[in-house]
């Protein structure tokens, strides 16, 4: 659970540095969901007055859709979901497998022990965006560019204080922020300011 909160913290975040009015509702479907039960919980969330959807799970694919046939904005995950709301699509985060795989065969093929376990973000090459979708303007476009090349960089860090947790808790101090590799995201445990869930 701690991995789904620190996407839905940092899409948070990222949502709410561009807008601080933005406000995040998650509806949560289980690990073990069908497309069937993704698309409801989507269509819910749609029909409820949602602008943009956005998933943390494997199979992302009903979210895009659903967004397109209401007319609302997306975000893909994993691989290029462009296709499925080709006016709605904004952007994605998908794998750069081919430089995780990559590493992994060499090392295999060296005798090597390898990771099973492989983190990493824009600066170790495992995640890009997909290209953006029409609906993303040039101005936002420059602005999620320059964010991404300072992630990539290591000149910004996601999770960086002060944060309150949507309790008015504060959860990362002022002056500290949290990189990859920290302990600390991989016990996450709290929601950011401006989310609430669904549901529950």
């Amino acid at each position: 659970m701690p991995e789904v909160l620190r996407c839905v913290n940092a899409f948070a975040l990222g949502a709410r540095r561009a807008d601080s009015a933005t406000a995040l509702r998650v509806a949560y479907v289980g690990e073990a969901a069908t497309p069937r039960q993704v698309a409801e919980a989507a269509r819910a969330l749609a029909e409820g007055g949602a602008d943009v959807l956005a998933a943390q799970l494997d199979g992302a694919r009903p979210v895009c859709e659903v967004a397109e046939a209401h007319g609302i904005l997306c975000c893909g995950l994993h691989t290029d979901l462009s296709a499925f709301a080709p006016q709605g699509f904004l952007t994605g985060a998908e794998w750069a497998w081919e430089k995780a795989y990559a590493e992994a065969v060499a090392l295999i093929a060296a005798g090597k022990p390898w990771k099973h376990l492989r983190q990493g973000g824009f600066d170790q090459g495992f995640v890009r965006n997909t290209a953006y979708g029409p609906a993303v303007g040039v101005e936002a476009r420059a602005h999620a560019d320059a964010a991404r090349m300072q992630l990539a960089n290591g000149n910004a860090a996601v999770f960086r204080g002060p944060i309150q947790d949507n309790t008015g808790r504060t959860v990362v101090a002022k002056g500290k922020a949290l990189r990859g590799g920290d302990a600390e995201l991989g016990r996450m445990v709290w929601l950011a300011d401006g989310i609430t869930e669904v549901g529950r």
